[in-house]
C-alpha cells in the first residue's frame, strides 16, 4: 500500500509514519510454530505489512488492516486459555450498571460478563454463531448483528455500551466507536478495555496473536483520551489493571530476555525465527521460573494487560446528536 494513501483506521487522518515492515511469511510461520495452525488463506496474498502510528492520535495499527475469518477464531477457540469466564474489567464495568439500565455489550462471546449485570435488559451483539448459540443456551439475549446495523434501530437507546476485548480485532475502529456513541442515550456511559501496548505486552517479540489477522490496532493511553477528540464524549476514568498470576511468568520471561539481549547487544526483533532467538527462549524460560518468584509484591509490579477507559456521552438530543444523525442518514 502506497504511503500517500495510508489513513489512520481511528480519526482517519493522513499523517501517518510507517514503524515497521513485517513479512507475512514470517506471522504465517509463527503460527505454525506456536500454535499449530494454518493462517495462509487469512492474510489474503499479501506480502507485506506495515505497522503505522498515526501522528494525530496516537493509535498503532496495521495495513493493511486483514482481520481474521470465524474459522480462525474458532481454531483459537480450542486453547483453553482463550475465552476467560471471569476478567478484572467485568468487576470494574458491573459496578457502574444499575438494576433499572438497559445495557449493550458488542463482541459478547459467549455471554460471560452478563452474569456480572445487575439487570435483565442486557443485549449482547457477537458475530460468531456457535458463541450465539452458546449464549442463546443460557438464556441470554444475543444477536448476530453488527454494531453500525443495531445503532441505526437502536439510536439513544442504551444507558451503557460495554465493549471489552474487541475494539483490537476490527478495522472499521471509526464506524464501531460512532455506533457505541449512537446506541447511547445523552449522558450514557462507554466502557471500553483493550490491551495496552504501553504495557509489558507491548515489548514482547514473536507475539503474533498481537498481529493481523488477529489484533489490528494497539492502544495507547493517548488514543484512548482522543477518542473525546473525535466523537462526542468525555473522558471520565482511564483505569490500568495489575499484573494478572497469569501473566506474571510471561513478564519475568521478557526481564530476562531484555537484559540478556542489552547485555549482549543484540536489537530484538519483532519477528524473530532464528536458530538464536530459540535458543535465547529456552534459557529465558528457564531463568524466568526463579525470578518470577520474587514478583510478589504490587510495588515492583508494572501495568498489567488491559486498560479500561470510561466515557460520558455528551448531553445533545436524538435531534442533534450528530452521531445518530450520520446514522439516520445511512440508513435512508
Amino acid at each position: 500500500m502506497p504511503e500517500d494513501k495510508l489513513k489512520c483506521l481511528l480519526c482517519k487522518s493522513t499523517n501517518i509514519a510507517v514503524l515497521e515492515r513485517i513479512r507475512t511469511s514470517d506471522i504465517v510461520r509463527c503460527y505454525n510454530r506456536f500454535f499449530h495452525c494454518s493462517i495462509q488463506n487469512e492474510l489474503k496474498g499479501y506480502k507485506e505489512l506495515q505497522y503505522c502510528r498515526c501522528n494525530d492520535c496516537d493509535l498503532r495499527f496495521y495495513l493493511p488492516a486483514i482481520t481474521g475469518s470465524e474459522t480462525f477464531y474458532e481454531s483459537l477457540q480450542v486453547n483453553g486459555w482463550y475465552y476467560q469466564d471471569d476478567k478484572p474489567e467485568y468487576q470494574s464495568a458491573s459496578t457502574r450498571i444499575t438494576q433499572t439500565d438497559k445495557v449493550l455489550e458488542v463482541g459478547c462471546g459467549k455471554g460471560a460478563f452478563a452474569r456480572y449485570v445487575p439487570t435483565y435488559n442486557y443485549t449482547g451483539l457477537e458475530f460468531s454463531g456457535k458463541a450465539v448459540h452458546a449464549a442463546a443456551a443460557q438464556g441470554l439475549h444475543v444477536v448476530q448483528e453488527s454494531a453500525e446495523s443495531h445503532a441505526i434501530a437502536h439510536a439513544n437507546h442504551y444507558d451503557v455500551v460495554c465493549s471489552f476485548q474487541m475494539l483490537e480485532h476490527v478495522s472499521g475502529v471509526h464506524s464501531i466507536i460512532e455506533a457505541f456513541v449512537t446506541a447511547l442515550k445523552p449522558c450514557g456511559l462507554l466502557v471500553i478495555c483493550v490491551p495496552s501496548i504501553e504495557t509489558f505486552i507491548g515489548m514482547a517479540n514473536n507475539a503474533v496473536l498481537n498481529m493481523p489477522p488477529h489484533h489490528v490496532t494497539h492502544w495507547t493511553d493517548e488514543a484512548l483520551r482522543n477518542i473525546s477528540r473525535i466523537f462526542p464524549v468525555e473522558l471520565i476514568e482511564l483505569e490500568h489493571e495489575s499484573v494478572s498470576d497469569m501473566h506474571k511468568s510471561g513478564y519475568a520471561e521478557l526481564l530476562v530476555r531484555r537484559a540478556i539481549n542489552n547485555f549482549i547487544g543484540r536489537k530484538q526483533k519483532t519477528l524473530d525465527l532464528s536458530l538464536t532467538e530459540r535458543l535465547l527462549r529456552k534459557l529465558t524460560y528457564h531463568l524466568s521460573k526463579v525470578l518470577v518468584h520474587g514478583l510478589d509484591d504490587s510495588r515492583i509490579l508494572p501495568w498489567g494487560h488491559s486498560v479500561i477507559a470510561v466515557f460520558r456521552k455528551s448531553h445533545a438530543t436524538a435531534a442533534t446528536d450528530p452521531a445518530a444523525e450520520h446514522f439516520r442518514e445511512t440508513a435512508s
